[in-house]
């Protein structure tokens, strides 16, 4: 049988998503629970991998097994079981040919910046010591947006040749103290969206002018964009399919 399961995660404990032999992960630690619950080795797979310290609300992810639980059972067994940080939203019974990464049409990013530094906010928000100039990066999203190649804006994999994305949208809002950016695109490469939101704030403390941002895209270079926004204000909100598997 075949399940899908929609969950949040807190990346602060974990050492990155994906699996590893001597290192806790979010992937280590759900097999391992399932693997108890089912009798047998269970393989997660995910829309994705998320960097060490990210957080998730709506990450995707589905596992096959040869013994079949109703979903209600399940679900109660995982909420029992699951480690606090962790955290179950929904579980389905999904056709056999669902794949999460494959499947997906697209993704949504949000990144907290906050002006006002609070002690219990910092593993979650980045402070930033100087407000940026919210009207000059939206300048340079307005080049940014669209089907570009983003070699510029990511760390690139080994044989990883497609590096062409389709960035939908990236939507600042103020909420009090407060700066969100809302990243959406078709998908994300390689840590591209932390390089992005610290490009952007480059441009808004006037580091860089938002003009320069066609050239730098064209270029596919990463002179002017070596630097990355700290992992533990990044969140995997949503993951997009062409059908609501979780309705």
């Amino acid at each position: 049988m075949k399940y899908a399961m929609v969950f949040g995660y807190d990346g602060r404990d974990f050492s990155g998503y994906q699996r590893q032999l001597e290192a806790r992960t979010v992937q280590g630690e759900i097999e391992q629970v399932l693997s108890l619950l089912f009798a047998s080795p269970v393989t997660l797979h995910s829309s994705g991998r998320t960097d060490t310290g990210v957080h998730a609300i709506g990450q995707v992810a589905s596992f096959e097994t040869k013994l079949s639980i109703d979903v209600p059972s399940l679900t109660r067994a995982l909420h029992r079981m699951l480690p606090r940080d962790i955290k179950l939203k929904k579980l389905v019974a999904c056709p056999e040919t669902f794949h999460p990464r494959f499947d997906a049409i697209g993704k949504h990013y949000r990144y907290i910046c906050s002006r006002e530094d609070r002690l219990f906010e910092r593993p979650y928000v980045h402070f930033l010591k100087e407000t940026p100039d919210l009207e000059k990066m939206r300048e340079a999203i307005a080049f940014l947006t669209g089907v570009h190649s983003f070699a510029s804006f990511s760390n690139r994999r080994k044989g990883e040749r497609d590096l062409r994305r389709d960035l939908w949208a990236i939507e600042i809002h103020e909420k009090q103290e407060k700066i969100l950016f809302d990243l959406y695109a078709d998908g994300f490469l390689y840590r591209m969206a932390r390089v992005l939101i610290q490009y952007l704030l480059h441009v808004g403390w006037g580091k860089i002018s938002p003009q320069r941002t066609p050239d730098i895209l064209a270029s596919e270079s990463r002179t002017y964009t070596r630097l990355l926004a700290p992992p533990h204000a990044l969140y995997l909100m949503h993951v997009y399919y062409p059908y609501d598997l979780f309705a």
